[in-house]
Formats: C-alpha cells, structure tokens, sequence
C-alpha cells in the first residue's frame, strides 16, 4: 500500500520470481538489498552434475533473497570452500561420481585433512550444504551432521603500538596524498571545460587529457593496436594510463589504506568496513562552522540477530582522526559517483576506485571503476599486499582482521560484548599475552610463596625478632588461638589489615602466627580429624576446603617435629585440646 493508502499493484497469479540458477548451472547471488553478489559457475567446478548438481540447488537456496548467506563474503566464502571440496574429492576419490556414493570414511578423511584454521569456516560450509542437498545415505548424513572437533583458536600475531602508530601515520599519508592529488585533478578537468586554461601550457595539456579520459573512459591510443598515444607519455614520461586515471580516481591501494584507518582507530570489522555505502554515512553536526565535523556510521552486523545494527559517531577534531578520512573519501569519490549517476549506474559504495588491468584496455562504455564492495577477495587481498609492502619500517604482514584485534584488544569492544573482547580478542592476541606474562609470573610466584609460607615452629624466646615484651606474652599462653599463638590480630592479612575475622584454620596461613611446641598435641589431633573427614564427606567438598589446611599442616609437622616427638604430644593430649578441635572443625569460633 503507497503513503497515500493506494494498494500496491500485485503481479499476476502465474507470475513466479525467477530462479537464481540458471540452466547453464550458474547461480547469481543476491544480498538483502537485491544487490548482486555475484556469479558462481557450477559448471566449471571438477566432475559432472550428477555430483555437484544437488549442491548447485542448496547453493541458489541460500545465496537466495531470504536465504542465510546474505554478505558477499559469506558467499564467496561458502564457495571457495565448496570447490575446495570438490577438488579433494575427485582427487583423493575418483570414483566418487555422485553424493549418494560418498560414505562416512571419505567424509572423515576429508575433515582430518583441513587445516585447522579453516575447519571452522569452510567444514561448517559445506556440512551445510551436503544437509540441505538431501542426497547423502543416512548414516552418511548422520555422520556430517555430528559434531566436529571443537576448533581451538590460535594465539594470533599482534601488532606492537609502535608498529601500529606507523602503519596509521602511513595510512593517513596516503589517504591525504590521494585526496589532494583527486582534487587537482578535478579541478584542471573544470578549468578546462570552462576554458579558463592555456592549451599550449602543461595544465592545459594535461586538462584536454582529463577530458578525454572523461568522456571516453580511456586514455588517447592509437587507432592501431592498443598503444597509449604520445601525448600521454609525453605528459607521464612512460606510456602506463595507470598515472591519468590516478588524476581523477582513488586506487585499490588507496582504498584499503583508508579502510585500515578505520579498522586501527575504531575497531570496526572488515566486512562492514568494506560494505559501507554513502548511504549509511550522515552529517550530524550542526553544518555551520560552529561545531567540529561529526559522522555518523550506521553499523549492520547480521550474525548479531536482534543486535545486528547499530551506529557510532566519528568527530573530526584533527587531520588524525578517522573522520577526517571519511571526509577526504567522500569528497574525493563524489565526482566519480557523480559520473557514474549521469551514465545511468548507482554507484553508492564508499570506496568507489580504479579497478585492476588497466593497461590496454581500449575504448570501454563505462569509467574502470569498482569498490572494495563489488572486489573479489583475491583482488582485496593483492590491493592489500601491495599497499602493505609499499610502507617504510618494520611493519609484519597483517590482515584488516589483525588491525580490528589491536584496536579492540588495546581500546574497547566494537560489534560485541566485553566477555568476547577478554575470551576470544585478547586472550588469544599474542601482545597482550605477552604483555601479561610478567604480572602472571608476579601473581604464581606469590601463590608459591604463600603456599610455601609455614609459620615459625619454635619457641618464640629463641627467635630474636621477636620483641622481648611479645616473647614473653606468647610463652605465657596468653595470645593463645586453637592452632597457633597470634603476634598480632589488630592487623590480620585476610581482613585488610583489620582486626582478625579469619577461621582459626587459617592461623597456619598468617604470617603473624607462631607455633610453639605446647600446642603440638592439638596440632597432631587436628591432623587426625582432617584426615576422618576426608572419608565422611564428598571428594569434591574435601578438595575444597580442607585439603588446603591439611597440606600445610602436614608441611608443618614434617618439617619442624620428629615422629618421636608427634607420638609424644599425642599421648598428652587432653580432653580440653579434643574439644576446642572439634569445636573448631564444627565452626563454632566462626565469627
């Protein structure tokens, strides 16, 4: 129904929504929008349709409108996985000729065969689409669909903030070196329509090329071949269109160094930083000079479900920020959508660049433009690559992943929650690893020396440190607890250096504890009960909590009394010591 209450005109009853397999086995994908993400050619995958047919079907079904495989990631993904399959399959299993022949071995030596830094991914792929295909026998079926072994993520690299301050200084570079050189490009375009330019003059020159490349979305060649004519080398110095188109256009290399800002500052996942469309981006400042330049990023995270969308706001406060990026791209890329708009193409994708294979090209009906939208993941990942070893220093190999991990990992979860950013990004980021493992050898070391901290089992007049007046007090009795004599309860360590709440249990524990022979009797009966209790109740409530008295108290006694000894303050003991100890086992010191 329109806004204005007309109903909406419906097709016909026969009308059926076109299948997205075609008869030749070529299946094209569409996302939620109706957007094309691509073309997947069944046919050229190994061995005949009587194998990948049922596949090419579960294929179309889920790369569908209202299918789950909506992003073109996922899709591609999904297919290098498939053809992965098929290409192992007929290899390893000529015989193999259809998915009714596949048995459970061959299914299990296949996922024994996967990495397991891809069984994640491309297994879960194409589990899916065996399921679906409903041509497996049962037990075939009942195999894949089982559980694989539980992927255990890897430790993976990390950048060190040095690096990661270089690589951002070096991205900005080229982002603002590309902005500035896009615009004077543009700009001797406009002179030149407007005739504002001399023609004999270099700027002049070099505007009738522009508008060339405009008009024809090519560079001038010869009428023979494909050879770049002698005005553009005389203006280049070589005969590569590459350094024209550069004038009006951003490069793929350009491209991901702009997306590698926004991975490193704000933690944005790469598929959403690839997707991103002019659309999606909104001014949100006052627009009058009074307020500083602020963006607002819609963020579409699908696998999120009812959490799928979200935004942030990026606020250009200096040429360093992510948002002065964002305004350099759009402004750089807005004459080339504007092209494109008047030749009859939508082009929304934010960054829109010069494609590969330029070099020949010849006379073409539309500019070689592209986005890292529309980009194969192989021509993402040379644009990548490329960028990545053109940079000064000492900067490792990373993905776009890898500058979303250091910046969620250094700064704050982006597209999920703070648990996963501590389970899953920073537990396995190898920086950050690293950087704990001090303060991890601090905290053992200290769990050491309290496990081995015993307390002093002598008479206290013999140990020196002991203040006289102390000493004294202590060989009279009168700072007598049920398992040790306490030096010092106002200051307790399990209180907070407060006034002593602690089970007595715990006196062996203290270092303001002293142990002198004359409660040697409650000490070995102590011993004795904790070993009865170990038999009335449950292992598991032993363990927890007296299994950590009964170490120490045994360190203690082996250490500091002789057996002879032991036996001794076992006879002596007297009904008052049987009773303060099962008092205290039974909790009735507790305070």
């Amino acid at each position: 129904m329109t806004a204005r209450g007309v109903r909406a005109t419906l097709p016909a009853t026969t009308y059926h929504r076109p299948s997205p397999l075609s008869p030749e086995w070529v299946v094209s994908a569409l996302a939620e929008d109706g957007s094309s993400n691509g073309q997947y050619d069944f046919a050229r995958l190994p061995g005949s349709n009587a194998l990948w047919g049922p596949l090419a079907v579960s294929f179309a079904h889920r790369v569908d409108v209202g299918g789950p495989w909506r992003r073109r990631s996922t899709v591609e993904g999904a297919w290098d996985g498939l053809s992965h399959f098929l290409r192992w399959l007929t290899g390893a299993h000529p015989a193999v000729t259809t998915l009714a022949s596949l048995t459970v071995a061959h299914w299990r030596e296949y996922v024994l065969a996967q990495p397991t830094s891809v069984t994640a991914s491309r297994v879960t792929r194409v589990k899916a689409l065996l399921l679906e295909s409903g041509a497996l026998q049962p037990e075939v079926a009942r195999a894949v669909e089982g559980r694989s072994k539980r992927y255990q993520a890897k430790v993976q690299p990390s950048l060190t903030s040095e690096q990661a301050r270089l690589l951002q200084r070096e991205a900005l570079r080229t982002v603002v070196t590309m902005a500035r050189r896009v615009r004077q490009g543009w700009t001797l375009l406009n002179k030149h329509r407007a005739c504002a330019l001399d023609p004999d003059s270099a700027d002049g020159q070099w505007g009738a090329l522009l508008h060339h490349v405009y008009e024809h979305h090519d560079v001038p060649r010869y009428t023979k071949g494909r050879a770049v004519a002698s005005e553009v080398s005389g203006l280049t110095g070589h005969r590569r269109s590459l350094a024209v188109f550069t004038r009006l256009y951003m490069t793929a290399e350009e491209a991901a160094a702009a997306c590698a800002v926004l991975a490193l500052a704000e933690g944005f996942n790469p598929d959403i930083i690839r997707n991103l469309s002019v659309n999606d981006i909104s001014r949100v400042d006052a627009q009058d000079g009074t307020e500083p330049t602020v963006f607002r990023v819609k963020i579409d995270k699908p696998r999120r479900q009812a959490l799928r969308f979200g935004s942030a706001n990026l606020v250009e406060t200096s040429r360093h920020t992510p948002a002065h990026v964002l305004r350099l791209v759009l402004e750089s890329t807005a004459p080339a959508r504007a092209q494109l708009a008047e030749l009859g193409v939508e082009a929304d994708a934010l960054f829109l660049h010069l494609r590969g294979g330029m070099q020949g090209r010849g006379s073409a009906s539309l500019p070689p433009l592209t986005s890292t939208y529309g980009q194969s993941q192989p021509s993402w990942s040379r644009a990548w690559r490329s960028w990545l070893s053109s940079l000064p220093g000492d900067i490792p190999h990373v993905t776009l992943q890898g500058l979303r991990r250091f910046a969620v990992t250094t700064g704050r979860a982006q597209g999920h929650t703070e648990a996963t950013n501590a389970n899953i990004y920073r537990l396995n980021d190898a920086g950050v690893r690293a950087a704990q493992k001090p303060l991890i050898a601090e905290g053992i070391q200290h769990a050491f020396d309290a496990a081995q901290a015993v307390v002093l089992a002598t008479p206290a007049t013999a140990d020196n440190s002991i203040d006289a007046t102390l000493a004294a007090s202590i060989d009279a009795g009168d700072l007598d607890t049920p398992t040790a004599t306490c030096t010092n309860y106002e200051h307790s360590p399990f209180d907070n250096d407060r006034v002593c709440t602690a089970s007595f249990l715990l006196c062996l524990a203290c270092r303001n504890a002293v142990v002198v022979p004359r409660l040697l009797p409650r000490l070995c009966y102590l011993l004795e009960r904790l070993d009865a209790l170990r038999g009335n109740v449950s292992e598991d409530l032993w363990r927890r909590y007296y299994a950590p008295h009964w170490q120490r108290l045994t360190h203690l006694l082996d250490s500091h009394f002789a057996s002879a000894e032991r036996a001794a303050a076992r006879d002596s003991l007297t009904t008052t010591d049987q009773d303060m100890i099962d008092a205290l086992l039974r909790r009735r010191f507790d305070a």
